[in-house]
């Protein structure tokens, strides 16, 4: 079976000395030293989890497990924000693409 790439949304943040990612679609986190290998780590374990949750024989339009509201509403904020405001140079968001592959 093939799938065609998924978007994912999420932000990242500065957590003493590392990074964390959060998937907003999924309320999926990951923690890394850098800010590009916070986000790595997420997609995998999203990817690991959605392979997981489809070899059940579930499908993925019957999936919902969102962040809370308070994190969209955060990633919707910086998106609009061309220059982020001091207070939150330490969070940023992202989409990325998530390769769906059997």
């Amino acid at each position: 079976m093939h799938m065609e790439d998924l978007f994912i949304s999420g932000i990242v943040f500065k957590d003493g000395d590392q990074w964390t990612s959060l998937c907003l679609q999924y309320d999926i986190t990951a923690q890394a030293s850098t800010l590009g290998e916070a986000i790595q780590e997420n997609k995998k374990a999203v990817a690991l989890y959605l392979k997981t949750y489809l070899k059940e024989g579930k499908k993925l339009g019957e999936l919902s497990r969102p962040a809370p509201h308070r994190y969209w509403l955060l990633y919707f904020w910086l998106s609009l924000k061309d220059v982020v405001s001091t207070r939150f140079n330490q969070q940023l968001y992202f989409r990325e693409t998530l390769p769906l592959a059997n």
